[in-house]
C-alpha cells in the first residue's frame, strides 16, 4: 500500500494509535527547523509540516474531525499536521514543538524508556511552560486514567498524582518542574541506558 501511495503522489504513514492501528495519508510536506527551550535545556529539532490530508487516522474519523494526532517525534525528526497549530502560536510553541521536543530529547538521553514516562515527562514539560497551566491541569484531569495500557491517560493520572491543589499558575509550573527534575534523576540513577519505566511502579 505504502508503494501504491508513494506512485500517486502521496506520503503515508502506518503505525498504531493506542489502542488501534492507524494510517495517515497526506499530500505535502516542507522541512523547518526551531530551537526549542525546554524545563532542562535547548534542543535544536527539524520538523517536517505535513499538509493536504487524505486520511488522518481511525481518531479523527471516530471523533467526526474533531480530535486527531497533531504531531509525533522520530528519533531524528519531528513530524507536524500543520492543520492542528497555528504555526509560531503559544500553542504551538508549547504544546507541540515542548512536547515533541521532549520526546525527540528523551529517545537519545533514555533509549528503552516506555511511552508512559516518555508522555509523562512531555506533558510536564508542556505544564512547566505553558502561560495557562491551570487550564491545562483541566485537560490532564479530562484525559486521565489509571490505564497503564494508554500512555497518555496514564501519563496524565500520574501527574496529577504528583501535583499539590495549588490554584497558583506560577507553583503549578513550579511542581511540573520538579516532578521532571525527580524523574531525570531516578532514571540516571537508575541507568539512563536500560531503565524502561519509572511511573509504572507506584
Amino acid at each position: 500500500m505504502k508503494r501504491e501511495f508513494k506512485k500517486r503522489g502521496f506520503f503515508s504513514l502506518f503505525g498504531v494509535v493506542k489502542p488501534l492501528r492507524s494510517l495517515m495519508v497526506w499530500k505535502k510536506t516542507s522541512p523547518k527547523t526551531f530551537k526549542v527551550s525546554l524545563p532542562e535545556g535547548t534542543q535544536s529539532v527539524k520538523v517536517m509540516l505535513l499538509a493536504q490530508f487524505s486520511e488522518l487516522s481511525w481518531l479523527h474519523y471516530a471523533t467526526f474531525g474533531k480530535y486527531y494526532v497533531g504531531g509525533w517525534a522520530a528519533k531524528k525528526l519531528l513530524f507536524c499536521v500543520k492543520q492542528a497549530y497555528k504555526i509560531g502560536s503559544p500553542d504551538f510553541n508549547v504544546h507541540y514543538l515542548s512536547h515533541e521536543a521532549q520526546h525527540f530529547s528523551d529517545y537519545r538521553s533514555f533509549p528503552k524508556l516506555k511511552s508512559s514516562d516518555l508522555e509523562y515527562r512531555a506533558k510536564l514539560a508542556e505544564l512547566a511552560l505553558t502561560a495557562s497551566p491551570i487550564k491545562f491541569v483541566g485537560k490532564l484531569k479530562r484525559e486521565a486514567k489509571r490505564a497503564p495500557q494508554i500512555p497518555h491517560s496514564f501519563a496524565a493520572y500520574k501527574i496529577l498524582q504528583g501535583l499539590t491543589n495549588s490554584s497558583s499558575p506560577a507553583e503549578i509550573r513550579k511542581e511540573a518542574v520538579q516532578l521532571l527534575t525527580r524523574h531525570t534523576k531516578t532514571l540516571k540513577q537508575r541507568g539512563a541506558n536500560k531503565v524502561e519505566s519509572v511511573i509504572s511502579e507506584s
